[in-house]
Parts: C-alpha cells; structure tokens; sequence
C-alpha cells in the first residue's frame, strides 16, 4: 500500500477549514480524521477523487456510521472511501472483504498493550500497520516487523520535521500528522 518507495507524509484532516489545504499536498493519500460523518462523507470522498487523492477513513470516529456489514458496504460503494483504518481485526476482515485497503492501528500505551497489539497482528489481515504514538512506535517498529511483513506508518504527537526525520530513519513508510506545516514537508 506504501511501499512505493516514497516516504508519505499523510494529511489528518481534524478540521473542515483545512480538508481544501490537505488536497493542494504532493500525498496521494489524506486521511480524515474527526471531521467526516455520514452527512459530508461522500463529498469529501468526491473531492479527494477530483483531486486525484485517495481517502482513508476511521470507521470508528466517521459520525452515524455503525460497524456492520452494511456499514462497510456503505463505505465502499455509496461513498468510495479507498482505504479504512481501525483497531479490531475482525471488522477490518470484513472491511477487508468488501474490497478496501485495511490500516490496523495499534496504540503502544504500556506493556500489555504491546502484548495484546503483538498478538492481534498474528492474525491481521491489514495492509498496513499505524504505531502510535510515534516516540513509541520509532522504540518499537522492528520488534513488529518481525510479526507482521507489511508497510508501517507512525502517527500520533508527530509535530515538527526532526521527528518525520526521525521516523523515516527508523523505518517506516510513512506518517500521518494533523500538523498542516508538516504536509508538505518533503524527505531530502
């Protein structure tokens, strides 16, 4: 999914007032973070497509949206929404399933939660991985690639170019950040 040999640096759109600033961006990618419900979804889908951009969504925070088969068709057809992000294995199989690309996103908050995120990607089916919050992902990525073979993005508090600098060195394939200075920053 990004393993295109690019390094992404992904617009989160958290806010309306910055979803036309995100789609002017080199990323192929944006993703709308809080700021899509029900009501506006297939509009910014439509744009992002009209801008040659692909959309990634969370279907847990897209408002009104429930987590059922249906909901996932919905996402697919009556909004082509490109890519859906999410924590649960079993909703991304089935968000898998209807023909979408899949980022599995672990939240790296102490050691159990390492535990439980190590043994939830043995049976991902994701595309892609999303460490966060990035000071932790950078201390972790190898630990899961050797899990899961697959492109990993770092997201969370990722606010100023050293620590995209720091996450590219680590290894990833890309970030995500609502930071709008950071969108058009590019790799050297």
């Amino acid at each position: 999914m990004f393993d295109d040999g690019k390094f992404h640096v992904i617009p989160a759109v958290r806010s309306l007032r910055y979803f036309t600033e995100a789609l002017s961006t080199e990323e192929e990618w944006v993703l709308t973070s809080n700021c899509a419900h029900i009501g506006n979804l297939q509009s910014l889908s439509q744009k992002c497509h009209d801008a040659n951009k692909k959309i990634i969504v969370n279907h847990e925070i897209v408002g009104g949206l429930g987590t059922d088969k249906t909901a996932f068709e919905f996402l697919k057809k009556m909004y082509r929404v490109d890519c859906v992000m999410g924590f649960q294995n079993i909703r991304l199989g089935m968000i898998k399933n209807e023909g979408m690309k899949t980022i599995q996103r672990i939240t790296l908050s102490d050691s159990f939660a390492l535990e439980q995120a190590s043994k939830s990607l043995q049976l991902s089916r994701a595309d892609a991985i999303e460490l966060r919050p990035a000071y932790y992902a950078a201390e972790f990525l190898d630990y899961f690639k050797q899990i899961k073979d697959c492109c990993y993005i770092a997201g969370g508090f990722i606010d100023s170019k050293e620590m995209v600098d720091t996450m590219y060195r680590a290894g990833f394939n890309g970030i995500t950040t609502s930071n709008t200075k950071l969108w058009n920053y590019q790799m050297n």
